[in-house]
């Protein structure tokens, strides 16, 4: 749940990135309805995504998550 607490943070710490953001997922959607095909369009939300846990890291209940996953 931090990822997204992150990624909603940087997303209201820089309010331009918000129409442009907004323009594509409108239109994927209209395109494309919510699909996987859609979602696929999206490539500034993936981009913005992918910095906002570059930057962040994975927080500390997906490290959990991952060592109760991997058996150490």
């Amino acid at each position: 749940m931090q990822t997204f607490t992150n990624a909603l943070y940087r997303l209201l710490s820089h309010p331009e990135c918000i129409e442009p953001l907004r323009q594509e997922i409108e239109t994927a959607v209209s395109e494309e309805g919510w699909t996987k095909a859609a979602i696929d369009k999206m490539h500034k939300i993936d981009s913005f995504l992918r910095e906002t846990q570059r930057l962040d890291g994975l927080d500390g209940g997906s490290l959990d998550f991952l060592e109760s996953n991997l058996g150490h």
